[in-house]
């Protein structure tokens, strides 16, 4: 079952799809400069690399060279598109999050990056461990402009006041965006590739019978609300859920269950 639903904010970021074993979730990053690969930037860039995973999807090469080579296709298209496409700085260009997974026989492979993961029935739960301090930064970077504004949420900030806190967001965010794939940042999926060797990648034993879910974070912001969510099997029934519990995350909510 593949469910993906748009958050309420912007056009679906997310992509997901399987070929035989495995499976993917990519979440795209908001945005935070000027779209410089001709419009729709982010949802055409994780649309095209969730297909070149499908058609690279019959290949026995390892996740993170499957990634890579998906990547790459992606990266030439757009090369051919746009001449001067070299020239961008890498913080302009789309950045996702990822969860890939393959399973074989009872064995999970895995390669986690940035703020998507894979979750099972029986309690597993894998995460890439280096991105919680950048969602702690994010959230910080949240908190403090809502202190100087005297408001636990942006949504409460008087409208004529609004806006500007809304822009000093954007330019802390837009800092740390600069810092991607670097030391003092934090790693996370590009176009070049960049952020694959700090992925979480990893095996893990499956019981008979176990279920497997990759998810982007609004789905598991979902999930850690609700777990039953992990109990449906059809797809009008989550979607029906997903909308009953819209009130929890505004963002695009994406799963994809295996066996």
């Amino acid at each position: 079952m593949k469910v993906s639903v748009q958050g309420l904010n912007h056009p679906n970021q997310d992509a997901a799809g399987s070929y035989k074993t495995t499976f993917w979730v990519l979440d795209g990053a908001t945005p935070l400069f000027p779209e410089v690969l001709g419009g729709w930037d982010v949802e055409r860039t994780v649309q095209a690399v969730s297909r070149r995973l499908t058609s690279h999807g019959n290949s026995r090469t390892d996740l993170v060279t499957l990634l890579e080579e998906a990547i790459c296709d992606v990266s030439e298209e757009y090369r051919v598109m746009i001449p001067d496409f070299d020239s961008f700085e890498r913080y302009e260009l789309p950045t996702f999050a990822c969860a890939l997974g393959r399973i074989e026989g009872n064995r999970l492979s895995y390669l986690i990056l940035a703020d998507c993961e894979i979750r099972t029935s029986s309690g597993k739960r894998l995460t890439d461990p280096s991105f919680a301090a950048t969602s702690a930064l994010n959230h910080e970077n949240e908190l403090q402009i809502l202190r100087e504004y005297g408001a636990d949420s942006l949504e409460k900030i008087e409208p004529r006041k609004r806006k500007k806190a809304v822009e000093e967001l954007w330019k802390m965010n837009r800092a740390q965006r600069m810092k991607l794939n670097t030391p003092d940042g934090y790693w996370v999926g590009s176009l070049d590739g960049a952020g694959l060797t700090h992925a979480l990648i990893g095996t893990a034993e499956l019981e008979e019978n176990e279920h497997v879910f990759a998810m982007s974070d609004g789905f598991a912001h979902l999930v850690d609300a609700d777990p039953t969510l992990l109990e449906i099997t059809s797809v009008d029934e989550m979607k029906k859920r997903i909308s009953e519990l819209r009130n929890i995350t505004d963002d695009d909510v994406t799963v994809i269950t295996i066996r």
